[in-house]
Order: C-alpha cells, then structure tokens, then sequence
C-alpha cells in the first residue's frame, strides 16, 4: 500500500477552538465573484463559469501571478498584524504591505500578493505554502494556505 502525504487539498480546517474563534482578531471579506479566480483554477470553461456566476470571462485573464483580499479588523481598534510568509518550493511571495495597522473596528485594509517563479524545476503541480498573519500582541494567528500551480 502506497502512503503519500497529505497536502492543503486533502486537509481541512483542523479542530475549531471555540474561545478563539470567539475572537479571530481579522476575518476575510468573501463575495460571490471572489470564487471565480477559484472555478479558474479547477479548469472550469468560460462557459462553465457563466453558467454558474453569470459573469463572463476570458480565457487569458484565468492565470493570475497576484491577487488582493481585504480583512475586516473585528478585534481590537487600535490593533497591527505582521505577516509572515512561508512561500510555495521554487516560488517568490512579495506582499504589497508586511503589516496592516488598524485603527478602528470594522477597519478594512487591502493587501495585494504577488507570486513569481524562482526556478525552472518543477512540474505542473500544486506546490503550497501559507501567508500568516501574527497579532503584535501575540493573540491572533490568522492563516491561510496558498497553493500554486507552476506552468
């Protein structure tokens, strides 16, 4: 029996902490078209898309070597967050900013991150790594995978 290692797309979300989770610190805004760049990646058509979304695209915008989110500070009002990144094998992970500072509640700040490639090995596999963002106080951890695909 061949035993392989279990990678971001055969994980989930591991166990809940429910007295963090009362307190995440920063939460992502999600809207309906944030998925589509995710329909891309699964090799969805353009008329797949469509049918789903009802927004259409073209074929040349599905490949995207950045991408921005923004997050909600839903923590403390006067709160900063450093980043803290573990970037995919053979790929460079550049943040537009390494530290959001809000200043408010509800506070909503866009960072931007760009991907480029560092070597020429590899195939066209999913490789993965993790952006995280690490409270200065020490309380939050907010963590997300990220998985790129070389071509």
């Amino acid at each position: 029996m061949l035993l392989l290692l279990a990678n971001i797309f055969a994980t989930g979300s591991g166990h809940v902490n429910p007295s963090r989770a009362i307190n995440p610190g920063l939460v992502y805004d999600l809207e309906p078209n944030d998925y589509i760049p995710y329909l891309c990646g699964l090799n969805y058509t353009d008329q797949d898309i469509y049918f789903i979304t009802t927004v259409m695209i073209q074929t040349l915008t599905k490949h995207h070597p950045a991408y921005t989110r923004t997050m909600t500070n839903v923590g403390e009002a006067k709160s900063s967050y450093d980043s803290v990144i573990v970037a995919p094998l053979g790929v460079k992970m550049t943040l537009n900013t390494t530290r959001l500072e809000f200043s408010k509640v509800n506070q909503k700040i866009t960072y931007q991150v760009t991907f480029s490639r560092v070597t020429t090995n590899g195939d066209a596999s999913f490789i993965h790594g993790f952006l995280t963002w690490k409270s200065t106080n020490n309380i939050q951890l907010v963590r997300s995978p990220i998985s790129v695909k070389l071509v």
